[in-house]
């Protein structure tokens, strides 16, 4: 992300971590040069030491998530179980970016807050609950960023979260995602503020408008909660 933007997802890290040691919680610290799939199959392996685990709950560093986040996945007893964040794709040239809630379904990416519970093709692993028996059977590397390239020459990508998804889903083991579970993403702004709030599509690069949701949310005299 730009500068901003990760310095606001270190600092809420940073303090994450100082309150977690406060709390005598158990630390792990990874390679500054770690790609965020290194620090989740981390995570894994070092979860699947533990026998007397059962879930693995993933939350980024720039996700918010609500106080009952966790008893809902729980209670939902799901293989994967995921709560869903606003999101930004960009392209290239004019075409607005979009937002969109990091839940694909078979229509495609929700364009919005949904209610109930969902079947997925793929979510966001920035809040995702994981039963151990699905990270047992889908194997090291858990998480990755596989690149395609197709007959014409045209470079394509696939995220980590969601080839984790399509590879569990082979195993026999579905994703679902929870709409009572919305979740906070930070970056210029908190992402969730736009959703429900902006009238047109995010800017493209160079916009002369409001930069963030924040200021647009000012502009139009509504609060961000």
């Amino acid at each position: 992300g730009a500068p901003d933007e990760d310095q606001m997802a270190l600092s809420a890290a940073c303090s994450l971590a100082r309150k977690m040691e406060l709390c005598d919680y158990e630390m792990a610290r990874v390679r500054d040069n770690y790609s965020a799939p290194s620090c989740r199959n981390k995570a894994v392996a070092d979860f699947l030491k533990r026998p007397d685990f059962t879930h693995l709950w993933f939350v980024d560093d720039d996700v918010t998530v609500q106080p009952d986040a966790l008893s809902i996945l729980m209670s939902a007893d799901k293989p994967i179980a995921a709560g869903g964040y606003p999101q930004v794709r960009h392209f290239k040239g004019e075409r607005p970016s979009e937002l969109y809630i990091t839940v694909q379904v078979e229509e495609g990416w929700f364009r919005g807050w949904f209610d109930g519970e969902v079947k997925a093709k793929g979510a966001g692993t920035g809040c995702m609950l994981i039963k151990r028996d699905v990270l047992e059977a889908v194997g090291f590397p858990w998480f990755r960023w596989p690149e395609f390239m197709n007959g014409n020459g045209e470079h394509s990508e696939l995220s980590d979260d969601v080839d984790f998804c399509e590879r569990a889903r082979q195993k026999g083991f579905d994703t679902y995602a929870y709409g009572r579970v919305r979740c906070g993403h930070l970056k210029m702004s908190d992402l969730a503020c736009w959703i429900g709030h902006a009238k047109d599509p995010l800017p493209v690069s160079g916009w002369d408008g409001p930069k963030t949701a924040t200021e647009q949310l000012k502009r139009e005299g509504k609060p961000c909660k």
